[in-house]
């Protein structure tokens, strides 16, 4: 099986699943749009003097949201079911975590370094929660 046709098959069984994971989150009727990309697409950051691949982001505008996922094709279907899960948690959880970096902003400056790092930890610990709850 070439590498395409690897993607190509961890594409429909993410497209699959997706749908399947919509219904369980009760987000049916949001608009969000997936974006799967190949493993030689990935996307790397800094952080901390670390190259960090992204696997998954979301970007939020109310209800509706674009959710791209770099499916390795060597990673396994479980994998992906799982990262979409989490995903989808994150999405649940947007305005929530709009509203606190809302909050911080207004917090003094020598402050929200700190309540920005807080804030992505509880976020990441919640979501995992959500990604484990959901079945």
């Amino acid at each position: 099986m070439t590498e395409r046709e690897r993607h190509e098959r961890a594409c429909a069984f993410a497209r699959a699943e997706a749908g399947k994971l919509l219904e369980r989150f009760g987000l049916h009727g949001w608009h969000i749009t997936w974006v799967f990309v190949q493993a030689d697409m990935i996307e790397c950051r800094q952080e901390s003097g670390n190259d960090i691949g992204v696997w998954a982001t979301v970007i939020p505008d109310t209800h509706r949201h674009e959710i791209t996922i770099t499916l390795a094709t060597l990673r396994p279907l479980a994998a992906i079911r799982q990262t979409l899960k989490h995903e989808l948690a994150h999405v649940l959880l947007e305005p929530l975590w709009r509203f606190v970096q809302r909050m911080i902003w207004r917090a003094p400056k020598a402050a929200q370094a700190v309540l920005r790092a807080e804030l992505q930890e509880i976020l990441e610990q919640t979501v995992s929660d959500v990604t484990r709850a959901v079945r």
